[in-house]
């Protein structure tokens, strides 16, 4: 039987006015959500909280997971129609979010995502990503039009193609895999990993508990400049 612990923490950065992160930690659930509002004060904050409050009700226990699925898509497609309505009233030109979730349950994990924020796995000493941006760098390195080394620092690298809010029709992505002993995952803002080396992610999140690491990472995003809000969730995985 997979038991995990978790830890999150969020900080608006060195150079923002407002933190427009949200989170969500529900461990006991398996459930765990990060989002990154877009559009300043009064906006961006709103549609990320939108997303985690709506996800707070999710009803998980004692449902086959296709339902769960199910039910995760058609609150983020509902959440879209609300901010796009949210925003017309106002006269706002957007009111969206990234988001990145992650469910656990003994046997399987899913991630679902919107934009660039990212779920990492730690496993068996390395670390990959299960989530991939939906983002114009993302594009052009899928495509092959720029090498993944070069998009950090593209001039581009801001540019994201999904969001919740920023169109009539969203494309929530998933992706669905076995979790196993001794897993560590990270979900995160840009904020996070455009300043903490994907190694550096590793090493903290393998060698501390998930308090630890998530402090630890915290630390360094801000240590390095933090131009953005930070937001990151950590869960380890125990036999």
């Amino acid at each position: 039987m997979l038991t995990w612990t978790s830890a999150a923490v969020t900080d608006v950065g060195t150079r923002r006015k407002i933190n427009e992160d949200s989170m969500l930690e529900l461990p006991r659930m398996g459930l765990w959500v990060v989002a990154d509002g877009m559009g300043g004060h009064a906006a961006g904050d709103y549609a990320s909280q939108k997303i985690t409050t709506d996800f707070k009700t999710l009803e998980i226990r004692n449902r086959p997971l296709p339902d769960i699925i199910d039910d995760m898509e058609d609150r983020l497609l509902a959440i879209n129609q609300h901010l796009l309505t949210y925003a017309r009233e106002r006269n706002v030109p957007v009111v969206g979010s990234t988001m990145v979730a992650l469910l656990l349950t003994e046997r399987v994990g899913v991630c679902m995502w919107i934009g660039d924020s990212r779920l990492y796995r730690c496993h068996e000493q390395q670390i990959s990503r299960i989530s991939s941006d939906h983002s114009l760098v993302q594009a052009m390195v899928d495509q092959g039009t720029l090498r993944e080394d070069e998009a950090q620092d593209h001039p581009s690298r801001n540019v994201i193609t999904r969001a919740v809010g920023a169109d009539l029709h969203i494309y929530p992505e998933i992706r669905v895999f076995k979790p196993a002993p001794g897993d560590g995952f990270l979900l995160c803002t840009d904020g996070l990993y455009g300043e903490v080396h994907e190694m550096d992610i590793l090493d903290l999140i393998i060698g501390l508990n998930a308090k630890d690491a998530a402090e630890s990472l915290l630390d360094v995003a801000l240590h390095d400049g933090a131009d953005d809000n930070v937001t990151l969730i950590v869960i380890k995985i125990r036999d």
